[in-house]
């Protein structure tokens, strides 16, 4: 799992003319969330305490080949954000176990029911490598005592008048080019949408 470039796409509904704070707001949450889940299960984070001094910018420093960077935004119906993890083989496994732990967050805050679809899983490896089951992550959430940061997250994105309908995540082979795996998770709005 060299050179692998993981691609995570949103798209956020609510508001037709949203307020900036809420769209700047569910972004810093999404960042929060995904830093959590991050901390949570990467092995150099094992040593992290986790307290209310979390929600501060300065308690979190990721490493860079942790960190999420902006590829793309369209100001479209829905709203549609493009981001971009980079990472080698280390990161990826990592990577991918806080991705499970950011979309239980996302499917706790989606206040009208979810579907998690499985995409082309090309590669069982890391299909095995990327799964956390929920009981998995309760466990860890409350080993490291960090459920109530955790709750606080999904109350806060639960709150906000924009909403994460869809959420994509791919894993790229830089080499190749080639989607290695896809996974999707659309909210209940998103598929009421659909029909017509």
């Amino acid at each position: 799992m060299e050179n692998t470039t993981v691609v995570l796409r949103l798209a956020l509904g609510g508001e037709q003319t949203p307020y900036l704070s809420d769209i700047s707001s569910l972004l810093y949450d999404f960042e929060l969330s995904y830093n959590l889940s991050v901390i949570l299960t990467a092995p150099e984070y094992a040593d992290y305490v986790f307290s209310d001094n979390f929600f501060f910018r300065t308690r979190r420093k990721l490493k860079d080949e942790y960190r999420i960077r902006v590829s793309k935004i369209t100001k479209e119906s829905p709203f549609e954000i493009l981001l971009v993890i980079a990472s080698g083989a280390v990161a990826v496994t990592a990577i991918l176990k806080a991705l499970d732990v950011l979309l239980d967050v996302i499917e706790k805050a989606s206040t009208l029911g979810s579907k998690r679809e499985k995409g082309r899983l090309e590669n069982e490896n890391l299909k095995k490598d990327g799964i956390l089951k929920d009981l998995e992550i309760e466990k860890q959430l409350q080993k490291r005592k960090a459920k109530s940061i955790r709750d606080s997250l999904v109350k806060r994105i639960q709150k906000n008048p924009m909403q994460i309908v869809k959420f994509e995540i791919q894993v790229i082979d830089d080499k190749s080019k080639e989607v290695v795996k896809t996974q999707v998770w659309r909210s209940s709005i998103d598929e009421e949408k659909k029909r017509p």
